[in-house]
């Protein structure tokens, strides 16, 4: 049906104005060339930041313990001088303080004033050295005490045995020795108890019918005289192989 109406109106337009009957397409712009899309620019690449190096670990202090004592030391040196300077200080306040009372109450030539304000110099030097002699006698002793406490824990010891000594030398030195024959007294006890085949052995003092266990434990208990005889006796249970 379509076709025959563009044949119809194809017969009726004139000429001159069949052109018109399709309306020209309009050129592109920019005269008929193509125009591309712009192209985009590369953004430039930011650079990530360079982390900072970490900080190196500060190496930590040796403390020189020695110096440090000395320190110490030196620090209650000046304290215990301070002390005595103020000390004197203080006597000589309190007996200037006398001679003046007796000054004043008694008429005493200056020759017995002084006297009398020496001897009574001299006893209040004599109190505050008996004091200070307590004081030293109460840390000596508290000191012997941490020492005691100090190498009885470590000898496993008990520390009112080493109150006995003097020095921190002798009682470390009876430490040791404490150990040492708690060390020796296990070591009896141990073998006395190790299961070994009865053996019979003639003996004068009647212990070849005495187990090895009772024998050895007669031996370290004493009750049995370390004779010739035992002695071999214990060497064989001992050392079997021997």
């Amino acid at each position: 049906m379509t076709t025959e109406q563009d044949a119809l109106q194809a017969t009726l337009l004139p000429p001159e104005l069949e052109g018109e009957a399709t309306p020209p397409s309009s050129p592109p712009d920019g005269g008929g060339e193509s125009q591309q899309p712009p192209s985009e620019t590369p953004s430039a690449v930011t650079p990530e930041p360079t982390p900072a190096p970490a900080p190196e670990p500060t190496p930590t202090p040796q403390i020189d313990v020695e110096a440090l004592q000395r320190q110490v030391m030196q620090q209650d040196q000046w304290i215990q001088a301070y002390q005595e300077r103020q000390r004197q200080e203080e006597v000589k306040t309190a007996a200037a303080t006398y001679k003046a009372q007796l000054e004043a109450t008694y008429n005493y030539s200056e020759e017995q004033l002084n006297a009398m304000t020496g001897q009574f110099e001299q006893y209040e030097n004599s109190k505050v050295e008996m004091q200070r002699n307590y004081i030293a006698a109460l840390n000596n002793e508290r000191a012997k005490i941490q020492t005691a406490m100090h190498f009885g824990q470590k000898y496993g010891v008990d520390a009112q045995t080493l109150l006995q000594y003097d020095s921190p030398w002798a009682m470390e030195q009876a430490g040791q020795q404490v150990q040492r024959i708690a060390g020796l007294e296990k070591k009896v006890g141990d073998l006395t108890k190790a299961q070994v085949p009865p053996q019979e052995f003639n003996s004068p003092e009647g212990t070849g019918s005495a187990s090895n266990s009772d024998f050895m434990a007669g031996i370290a208990n004493n009750r049995i005289p370390l004779t010739e005889a035992n002695s071999a006796r214990l060497e064989k249970i001992l050392y079997p192989d021997g």
